[in-house]
This record gives C-alpha cells, sequence and structure tokens, in this order.
C-alpha cells in the first residue's frame, strides 16, 4: 500500500489589509456585474451630462445668430414687421442651422454613450474572467514509499527472467549461481570436495 505525505500552508496577511480587502469584494463584484449587464446605466449618467452641454452649447450658438441677423436688420433700416424677404429667408436658414446642431450634438453624444457602454461591457468580461479568490493556504501530496515504490522494479526483475528463461539464457544463468550446504561432487572423480560453504558462484 501506498504511503501519503501532506503538506499544509497558510499564507499569512496584514489583518488590516485583509479587512479592507474583504470589504471591497462586493462592490468589486457589483461593480463588474453592472458592467456586463447593464452597461449603458454605467454610462448613462455622464453622457446624459455632456448631451444636454452640447444641446445647451447648441442652441446659444443659434441665438448668436439669430441676434447677428437681428443687427444686420436694424443696420439696413428694416424694423417691426417690415421685413424683406431675403431677412426671412436668413432668419429661416439659421433657424435650420440650430435645429442641425442640436441634432448632430444628439447623434454624437448618443454614439458616443454606445460605444461606452461596448467599452464597459467589453472591460467587465475581461475582468470577471480574470477574476480569481485570493488565495490563504495550500495542500501538496507526495508519494513517499510503500508498495507503490518498489512494486514495479521487482515486477521488471521477473519479466526480465521469463525473457531470459523463453531465450535460453535462463540455463546460464542458473550455473552462475550457487548455494550454501556440502559442495557438488567434482567432475570425474565423483568424489565431493571436502569443506561447506557457499558453492557454485563461478564453476
Amino acid at each position: 500500500m501506498s504511503t501519503k505525505k501532506t503538506t499544509t500552508s497558510t499564507n499569512q496577511f496584514n489583518s488590516q489589509s485583509m479587512g479592507q480587502y474583504n470589504q471591497l469584494q462586493p462592490q468589486y463584484g457589483g461593480l463588474l456585474s453592472q458592467y456586463m449587464n447593464n452597461p449603458m446605466g454605467a454610462v448613462s449618467g455622464i453622457y446624459d451630462q455632456s448631451g444636454q452641454m452640447a444641446q445647451k452649447n447648441a442652441a446659444q450658438l443659434g441665438q448668436s445668430g439669430m441676434s447677428n441677423l437681428s443687427q444686420n436688420q436694424a443696420a439696413s433700416g428694416f424694423g417691426g414687421t417690415n421685413m424683406p424677404a431675403y431677412m426671412q429667408s436668413q432668419i429661416a436658414a439659421q433657424n435650420r442651422a440650430t435645429s442641425g446642431m442640436q441634432s448632430n450634438a444628439f447623434l454624437q453624444n448618443n454614439l458616443a454613450k454606445n460605444q461606452a457602454a461596448l467599452g464597459v461591457q467589453q472591460f467587465g468580461a475581461s475582468q470577471a474572467g480574470m477574476y480569481r479568490p485570493l488565495q490563504t493556504g495550500g495542500t501538496q501530496t507526495q508519494q513517499t514509499g510503500g508498495l507503490g515504490s518498489w512494486l514495479p522494479q521487482v515486477a521488471g526483475a521477473g519479466l526480465g527472467m521469463a525473457m531470459s528463461a523463453m531465450t535460453g539464457g535462463a540455463s546460464g544463468g542458473a550455473g552462475m549461481m550457487g548455494g550454501f550446504g556440502p559442495q557438488p561432487a567434482t567432475p570425474n572423480t565423483g568424489t565431493p570436495i571436502q569443506g561447506s560453504g557457499f558453492w557454485g558462484m563461478g564453476q
């Protein structure tokens, strides 16, 4: 039976920084969830404000253009309802220009907001994919001995002996083996060699 050795390691952290980490984790997870599930809501606030500012700027530019037209009309000696068709067309053109600036500001703001929302969503998904919990310890398992350490070597030796017997090499190997006890008779005489002990090795 194999033997297992288990080593357990525990990391140590500053208690104050660990408390701060645990406090921030729910907020961080909630932010990533919002980025992925409601990216438009994450960017609407700032882009709605920028859109309102763009609309206001377009309106101010339109008013400035209309004021210039009025000043030019007065300088030309026209006032009240006494307005030539040319001036009327200029006022209409200025109104169209103001509407165009406001429409363009609205479209550009929406485009920028959609692009920002897509970027926020991709960022949230990327961060969520890389998110890993804080590791505070670990366990290592090692094989240190037992049956599993020497059984393969024994099995390999047995296989080698079997292959040797199949090829005729076992007989040669047997001649190299010996034993303990009375030695066998010497060749040609039948007389045992005197003494006992380890015999056979090298004979």
